[in-house]
């Protein structure tokens, strides 16, 4: 398997024709460091792609670009550097065609910029990659707080929510190879089914009445406790069998996981398919650049549809 990541036969045409695409036996240490694709406003690093905002581009990408790596007439397409130094750019100008005495695009593979010009500019553009997802990342994260982190009355969606984050920190207990006794593995597997029963359990109330049931760990301290003459004070409770084996959050703990919600959503929000070099026209709409786009994601959360 090589490393060198080119996603389409078009691709390896450019470079080929440009006379950057050296043989499959000399590409076999070599990597893309850095690929745009300028029509999508797309940056890919290290195989990480990034569709960037149109204002971020226009105020921040265009202009370190124009007007020499593009301009109104001569506009730059793809442009992808290797970790040899080597490159390929594609772009496309608005010429005069003397033949059918018209004006047109026309495509053509651009070698006017030397290695080292070209290695500049894709280190430019990889710093404005990283730095357009720290802005971008904030940005989501501030929306989600103002709408999750205040938490003042908890909601049926944040039980839910926090029902998961509980079954994902002990899904290793369901492992074949967890290392724990069978009496044990049995007591988790009693938790995780009360945490996945409580919206049925408590249908028809609010959600502020939802009490947690003691995890094993918890149950473990529980069953120990003595009162101050030495007597066991739990003997006999059998695992989540009696009421006192369940518990209400408090505010501070809402509030923790308040905040555990937001790193979430904000962090599942940014995972996108690295593989996807040359997006069909519909795959940019998947990824949210606007407010309004914002606010409909933020709609789907509270529906629960995310």
């Amino acid at each position: 398997m090589f490393i060198v990541e080119i996603q389409s036969l078009a691709m390896i045409n450019i470079l080929q024709q440009a006379g950057s695409l050296k043989s499959l036996n000399q590409m076999a240490d070599i990597r893309v460091v850095v690929q745009v694709n300028a029509l999508e406003r797309m940056i890919i690093v290290d195989g990480k792609t990034e569709f960037i905002g149109e204002d971020y581009w226009n105020d921040n990408i265009q202009n370190i670009l124009y007007p020499f790596w593009t301009s109104d007439k001569d506009r730059l397409i793809h442009l992808n550097y290797f970790s040899d130094g080597s490159y390929g750019i594609e772009k496309k100008k608005y010429v005069y065609d003397r033949a059918t005495k018209e004006r047109k695009w026309k495509t053509y593979q651009w070698r006017e910029p030397t290695n080292s010009e070209v290695g500049q500019i894709a280190e430019t553009l990889k710093e404005k990659y990283f730095e357009y997802q720290d802005t971008e990342q904030e940005t989501i994260q501030e929306k989600l707080f103002n709408e999750y982190g205040r938490w003042t009355k908890i909601s049926w969606e944040g039980i839910r929510m926090i029902r998961n984050f509980l079954l994902a920190d002990c899904d290793w207990t369901q492992m074949p190879d967890a290392v724990i006794s069978s009496d044990l593995k049995a007591q988790w597997t009693a938790y995780r089914a009360k945490l996945r029963s409580i919206p049925q359990d408590y249908d028809g109330q609010d959600a502020d009445a939802v009490k947690f049931p003691f995890n094993p760990v918890m149950y473990a301290r529980f069953i120990s406790l003595k009162d101050a003459e030495g007597n066991d004070l739990n003997a006999g409770k059998a695992y989540l069998d009696t009421i006192d084996q369940f518990g209400s959050f408090t505010a501070s703990t809402y509030g923790e996981y308040a905040k555990r919600i937001v790193m979430t959503i904000a962090s599942n929000y940014k995972i996108k398919n690295p593989d996807i070099i040359f997006a069909p026209a519909n795959v940019s709409d998947q990824y949210v650049e606007t407010q309004d786009e914002l606010d409909a994601l933020l709609k789907k959360i509270q529906e629960n549809n995310v």
